[in-house]
């Protein structure tokens, strides 16, 4: 840790030397602004080599050493603009009060997060930002300079704007965790282990549970790393994820199990089941949306990410009606269509809801008791629901997203560094979240153990059936796998699905042909957990990943899993 906040410690002093280098005035160097930069840089550089991690003194230095090219930065900002003799008062100044604020913030920080590698991280990302954003400013104003040809006082503006970005990312990728890369190939279960022990070991996600299921029968269930990393707490196969977007396979088979009933169509209006599905189309000739469409994502609504990453809220706080937030919160915003509903297939979230909410319009019931009644229940996942139960708290493992991940960016949950009631601990550069469940069940609600995803993982495989109790029959499974495939349109949402060059979105899961081996997917993700369900029907093997981390190189596992064995 030493050796990481000296180097990033030097970047910030190389890089403020730098564009005071650069930062001349009327022909005059600032002397007073690299003596303001050194004084604040060279003192807390030697302390650090010396002090080194004892009582977390370094964390302290190292945050401030990281300022310390902020203070650079309100130095050179003070030259090019005043456009005085006084420039240099101007910028011994600036440099004291950007010297009280450093060693003032860094402290805060310290007291806030309570662990100094997410003060880091923090840091960086303001250095990230600050940088970019002032870049850009930077960037004009030398346009609007070059045109008056009073170029040369803005290029330490420049200079210095740059060199905040790059420290800043520079920082963030230095500090990020490096997991155990995936193996090619797995040679037995117990190389799997080695495996999984490892990546929860270097940095990958602090746990993580992995159920195999072989000609209907589990072969492998294990868990490894910590559920609750900041209490010691291990993962174990009864640890309790969230699912997120994975919710959106049984909203898939409740609202097949209507058509089945001859409740609803696939080929309904949504407007039929929903009075208040008032969209706009993209001509006067378009195909109203239909039950279809909802279900392989060819609806042409809308995406609500990354909005609804914040759609969330504490356990202790009263679900949502699902109806209600759909009709006053969600079509309100994404009634617009992008596309000709049908002509291909884009990731919405917002779809998903749509049609959780006919399920409840349709059935007479809501959402979550429906889907509770028809699947859960039957299939024996007592322990998966749209909120924790007295059963499920003792094993529900605490989500965690590593400080040092660029999409902290897109979390409004995480808040840092000011306090923020999901975020339960800051700990060696992770925040660890408060239990939290989502706005929205349809597509993001259920959470639940490994092995009880796995039993609905094996039902399809079955036909629709798991010991005695069937949810699907044989023929509305088959229909749910192999019918109304419609080619994706580009979408970012897509994710780690864009490696295959064959697949379609079917009628809830991705449907790929990896080389002639047809498997069907789907996976869930977001702050603080992440989770993957593959099914290949035609060796009736079936693979479930839960991790309690935003990210998991899925694919990879999965890929590697399913090559073994079994």
């Amino acid at each position: 840790m030493t050796l990481v906040l000296i180097a990033i410690g030097l970047a910030a002093l190389i890089a403020g030397l730098g564009g005071i280098l650069v930062a001349r005035y009327n022909g005059r160097p600032a002397p007073a602004a690299f003596v303001g930069l050194a004084s604040v840089a060279a003192p807390l550089l030697l302390l650090s080599l010396f002090v080194g991690d004892a009582g977390g003194v370094t964390d302290v230095l190292g945050s401030a050493l990281l300022l310390a090219g902020l203070l650079g930065l309100v130095m050179l900002l003070s030259l090019p603009l005043l456009n005085r003799t006084n420039a240099s008062t101007a910028s011994v100044v600036a440099g004291s009060i950007a010297t009280a604020l450093t060693l003032a913030i860094s402290i805060w920080l310290i007291v806030t997060t309570g662990d100094g590698r997410s003060t880091l991280t923090i840091l960086g990302f303001v250095f990230l930002l600050l940088g970019i954003v002032a870049a850009v400013i930077g960037a004009l104003w030398l346009v609007i300079q070059l045109i008056r040809r009073k170029a040369r006082p803005v290029l330490a503006f420049v200079w210095s704007a740059v060199s905040l970005a790059i420290i800043g990312f520079v920082g963030v990728a230095v500090l990020s965790p490096s997991p155990e890369p995936v193996p090619e190939a797995f040679t037995s279960s117990a190389d799997l282990d080695r495996y999984l022990e490892d990546l929860t070991d270097s940095g990958g996600p602090p746990g993580i549970s992995l159920v195999v299921v072989k000609d209907g029968t589990m072969v492998y269930n294990k868990a490894f790393g910590l559920a609750d990393g900041p209490n010691g707490i291990p993962a174990s196969p009864d640890s309790i994820y969230h699912w997120f977007s994975v919710t959106k396979i049984p909203t898939a088979i409740a609202a097949l199990q209507l058509v089945e009933q001859g409740v609803i169509s696939l080929d309904d209006e949504v407007s039929q089941y929903l009075p208040f599905f008032d969209v706009e189309y993209p001509s006067a000739d378009s195909q109203p949306v239909t039950i279809a469409h909802l279900l392989n994502h060819s609806s042409g609504l809308p995406d609500d990410i990354p909005a609804c990453l914040g759609c969330v809220h504490l356990e202790d706080e009263p679900a949502l009606n699902q109806t209600d937030l759909l009709r006053d919160v969600k079509l309100p915003s994404y009634n617009t269509l992008k596309f000709e509903p049908g002509s291909k297939a884009v990731y919405t979230n917002v779809g998903y809801h749509t049609l959780g909410v006919v399920v409840e319009q349709a059935s007479g019931q809501s959402y979550e008791e429906y889907v509770q009644r028809n699947i859960l229940d039957p299939l024996g996942m007592d322990n998966t629901r749209f909120e924790y139960t007295a059963a499920m708290t003792p094993n529900a493992a605490v989500g965690a997203h590593p400080m040092t991940d660029f999409q902290s960016i897109f979390f409004p949950l995480i808040e840092a560094p000011w306090p923020s009631e999901f975020v339960r601990d800051y700990d060696d550069g992770w925040a660890w979240f408060n239990r939290f469940l989502f706005d929205a069940n349809p597509p993001s609600g259920l959470i639940g153990p490994a092995p009880e995803m796995a039993r609905l993982g094996t039902a399809l495989l079955n036909g629709g059936e798991l010991d005695g109790a069937r949810i699907l029959s044989e023929e509305t499974v088959e229909m749910m796998l192999t019918e109304r495939h419609v080619t994706p349109g580009s979408s970012p949402q897509w994710g780690d699905f864009g490696r295959f060059e064959d697949w379609e979105q079917g009628l809830g899961f991705k449907v790929v042909n990896d080389g002639g081996r047809v498997h069907y997917a789907h996976g869930g993700g977001g702050a603080a957990f992440r989770a993957f369900m593959r099914l290949y029907p035609e060796e009736e093997l079936g693979i479930v990943i839960l991790v309690n981390s935003t990210n998991l190189d899925r694919q990879d596992i999965a890929d590697a899993v399913a090559d073994m064995d079994w």
